[in-house]
């Protein structure tokens, strides 16, 4: 191969041009889409959502039993007839009070001890040709899966409890003869080992889950912006604060915190609940878009309290940032389920200081914020 002589061009590979652009938008911000995705999954009640599918293994249920209680009338055996359907109707009244009285929790434990009790029925009646044993196998994966490991463990072992006890004791004058002994055994055995196989189940799904909530915690914690409100996250709040107390220590700037909270906040929540909580996230969100400058920082710090990190400004620069704020809340309008609502925001600051520890800082500045609400709020109170 040749060597090029000096003073000669050589000629480098053409590079593949690609479409960089400065982006304007600041470090925490969420794209559209993936913000309303995750608000999606956020908002997810978990409770709610097992008590629908609870909803759904009771529709499922309901439909067999109505089916079988029509079946077995038309055979004529009316007293197994009435019990089912009134298994059908019983759950359904339940099922009913359990949703007008949103204790959706309860929803587990009915339909498992619903389905206990007509195993236990269909045990002590035989069903139609002796073949209510087979519902017996059914009652582990219901248990495990709607009560979760510990208690769908305990109900497992207590439905096996009390029908040995019948089963020996023929307690209420069950007939004892009913069943073989060869029969019952071999019905417990398969009744076991489909209980252990639903356990084995049900704790590697249960730790699946917890791996996927770590996860997401994890997540959560490496993003920079709040999903709830497009603002930056306590995670970023917290790097950039030491980063400029870093920068302050090296090179005297100077940098200004604010803490904000709504002063209406707990008795709001409590008469309007997540209708209030949605309609002030939106407004801290756009009033820190529109009031601040572009190398400010707005973040939520925890709950209602936000926090705004403003390089480059000494307090009496943060006064005058203040006074906007407090003109600024009240003059936008909250509309709770036709109730018109003018919120304030109370203010704590502090102009941080290179020789402080972080907690000091951050301590002054809550110090602060609680003098201003102790004024009766639409206060500012910095030092």
């Amino acid at each position: 191969m040749p060597v090029p002589q000096r003073g000669t061009m050589v000629p480098y590979p053409v590079m593949i041009e690609k479409d960089f652009h400065i982006k304007s938008e600041p470090l925490w911000y969420v794209p559209e889409d993936i913000r309303n995705r995750m608000l999606l999954d956020y908002k997810g009640d978990a409770e709610y959502t097992h008590f629908l599918l609870c909803g759904f293994y009771c529709l499922v249920a309901i439909t067999f039993l109505l089916i079988f209680g029509i079946a077995v009338y038309l055979r004529e055996e009316f007293t197994y007839s009435y019990t089912i359907v009134g298994f059908a109707v019983a759950t359904v009244l339940i099922y009913g009070g359990i949703w007008l009285a949103k204790a959706y929790y309860l929803a587990n434990h009915l339909i498992t001890g619903l389905m206990g009790v007509l195993c236990l029925f269909l045990f002590y009646s035989g069903g139609t040709e002796n073949t209510g044993l087979l519902y017996y196998f059914i009652f582990p994966l219901v248990a495990l899966f709607l009560q979760g490991t510990r208690t769908g463990v305990i109900s497992v072992i207590v439905l096996m409890l009390l029908t040995s006890f019948m089963q020996s004791s023929g307690v209420f004058g069950f007939d004892t003869e009913k069943y073989s002994d060869v029969l019952f055994i071999r019905m417990l055995s398969i009744y076991l080992i489909i209980s252990i196989l639903s356990f084995i189940f049900s704790y590697f799904r249960h730790r699946a889950e917890q791996a996927l909530l770590l996860i997401e915690n994890d997540l959560r914690q490496m993003t920079f912006g709040d999903m709830e409100t497009g603002v930056a996250n306590r995670a970023l709040l917290d790097k950039l604060l030491h980063a400029e107390i870093n920068r302050i220590k090296r090179y005297g700037s100077v940098c200004t915190i604010l803490f904000v909270e709504n002063d209406q906040g707990h008795a709001l929540v409590g008469r309007f609940g997540t209708d209030y909580l949605e309609q002030m996230q939106n407004m801290f969100a756009r009033v820190f878009t529109t009031r601040l400058r572009m190398q400010d920082i707005p973040g939520r710090w925890d709950g209602q309290r936000y926090m705004l990190l403003l390089p480059e400004t000494p307090v009496e620069g943060a006064k005058l940032l203040t006074q906007r704020l407090l003109k600024e809340f009240p003059a936008n309008a909250l509309n709770l389920r036709g109730a018109i609502v003018h919120p304030t925001v109370s203010i704590g600051g502090v102009q941080i200081r290179g020789d402080e520890e972080p907690w000091r800082i951050l301590l002054e500045a809550d110090d602060n914020l609680q003098k201003a609400r102790q004024k009766g709020g639409n206060q500012a109170v910095l030092s």
